[in-house]
């Protein structure tokens, strides 16, 4: 247009360590915004996955999370737990050439439910204009996760009886890393989301994780590489799942005559079908997708339907 200023689209390297989004997650330059950044490896204390909020000043709360309580030592009652917790060869990625993804798993209902008690205790509540989460398992701005265990961010229900896939309030998160979403997220009283990644993953409600030191496939097991179509549809059947979010993330660009379209932009892992009903199981999403980088940390091409990687589910999107 005409004397308007060049429109130039985001670069990943908004998400690195250290850049735009950590930055803005420690200090978010207005106290409407709250701000959490959850970054490092090992288990959650302190030297290892260290946790930090931005309000009312920039504070480490990692003992805190790890105990579930507030500030001045409340215990938080009804808390899912635990809120954040590592996984190590939490399951295999086939898309990623077989390559074992240690997690930091993150129960986003039970970090905000932790957050808000953590405010409340200190006289505040939630800042209202959202909240903006950054977590990276890189140890600097230039990991490259081409070495060893695929270096990954989960959002799961940890507690399978008490976390519940709602959202306090609007909600950002970003990472450097390649994001998995498991099971429902913001399916009630839905929020406005955006999840910011290098590659975004969908599992179902009923995805089996790894043992950690076990190599089989279930009851002994988890999601393995190297197996039959049919193995993939016994042990691994995705179920009726639903996404509500927008979706910023890379994509793989390297074939000429078909990968990585629309259709599989969120990767998929499992044999998404509905024995009752004979076809194809669910995936529901509320959102968009918004294309504006090519992978680099989980930046292997598509892998086809069959084999160990994937059947897909019936897409409803919208």
């Amino acid at each position: 247009m005409v004397n308007e200023p060049q429109f130039v689209t985001p670069s990943r390297d908004l998400i690195k360590r250290g850049a735009f989004y950590e930055k803005r997650a420690t200090n978010p330059g207005k106290n409407t915004i709250d701000g959490i950044t959850i970054i490092g490896t090992g288990g959650l204390g302190s030297g290892k996955i260290e946790v930090t909020v931005s309000r009312p000043a920039l504070t480490n709360v990692t003992n805190l999370i790890k105990t579930g309580r507030t500030a001045s030592g409340k215990f938080v009652s009804g808390l899912p737990s635990p809120v954040i917790r590592e996984t190590e060869h939490a399951f295999s990625d086939c898309r990623e050439q077989g390559r074992r993804v240690d997690t930091t798993d993150i129960d986003i209902n039970a970090l905000q439910r932790w957050y808000e008690a953590y405010l409340s205790d200190l006289g505040l509540n939630l800042g209202g204009d959202g909240i903006m989460i950054y977590t990276s398992r890189s140890p600097h701005a230039n990991f490259s996760n081409q070495s060893g265990n695929l270096q990954s961010i989960r959002l799961v229900g940890n507690d399978r009886y008490r976390s519940v896939p709602q959202l306090l309030d609007e909600t950002t998160l970003a990472t450097d890393n390649p994001l998995y979403v498991q099971g429902d997220f913001n399916s009630v009283s839905t929020k406005g989301v955006a999840l910011i990644s290098d590659a975004f993953n969908i599992l179902s409600n009923d995805f089996i994780n790894h043992y950690p030191g076990l190599n089989q496939i279930p009851p002994n097991g988890g999601k393995l590489c190297g197996i039959s179509q049919f193995q993939l549809f016994y042990f691994f059947r995705g179920t009726e799942t639903t996404v509500n979010a927008s979706i910023f993330t890379g994509n793989v660009h390297q074939r000429t005559s078909d990968g990585d379209g629309v259709h599989v932009y969120p990767r998929f892992h499992e044999y998404w079908w509905d024995p009752r009903l004979r076809k194809p199981s669910n995936l529901h999403i509320l959102g968009s997708f918004v294309n504006l980088w090519t992978s680099v940390q989980a930046k292997s091409e598509w892998c086809p339907a069959g084999g160990d990687c994937y059947s897909a589910p019936t897409r409803n999107w919208g």
